[in-house]
């Protein structure tokens, strides 16, 4: 690994990706990483549930999934949703499916679909239709409809 300091920051080189810039931690661990730039953010991809600080984000790659930590919270990035927040969350993987549990909700994206649970509600956005899950008849499209919740069903708002 390449080092090299210009005025007060320290910068890593990466294999064939040049150099990262490295602010107050010192130095980053690289051998089986791979480093790539993201429109203002540096990240690093992660094969098999690694993590990496970089400044003050922490960055972490499982399968097709990037998630970001920012300040105390989690974000995991789609490509067409952008961040979405989550908290405390393990991982649990499915052959065909990439799982992801959040606290106690599920969060899973599966081709193009996007599953997120948010508050007590679990929403699908299938192509430009949202969907939500209840309980006892599966998923309902959800359109210019509002919607609210009584004690046995769950409702969205949109």
């Amino acid at each position: 690994l390449g080092y090299i300091r210009v005025e007060q920051f320290w910068y890593i080189r990466v294999e064939q990706f040049g150099y990262i810039r490295v602010e107050q931690f010192g130095y980053i661990r690289v051998q089986q990483f791979r480093y790539i730039r993201d429109e203002q953010f540096w990240y690093i991809r992660v094969e098999q549930f690694r993590y990496i600080r970089v400044e003050q984000f922490w960055y972490i790659r499982v399968e097709q999934f990037w998630y970001i930590r920012v300040e105390q919270f989690w974000y995991i990035r789609d490509e067409q949703f952008g961040y979405i927040r989550v908290e405390q969350f393990r991982y649990i993987r499915d052959e065909q499916f990439g799982y992801i549990l959040v606290e106690q909700f599920w969060y899973i994206r599966v081709e193009q679909f996007l599953y997120l649970r948010v508050e007590q509600f679990l929403y699908i956005r299938v192509q430009q239709f949202w969907y939500i899950r209840d309980e006892q008849f599966g998923y309902i499209r959800v359109e210019q409809f509002g919607y609210i919740r009584d004690e046995q069903f769950w409702y969205i708002l949109v």
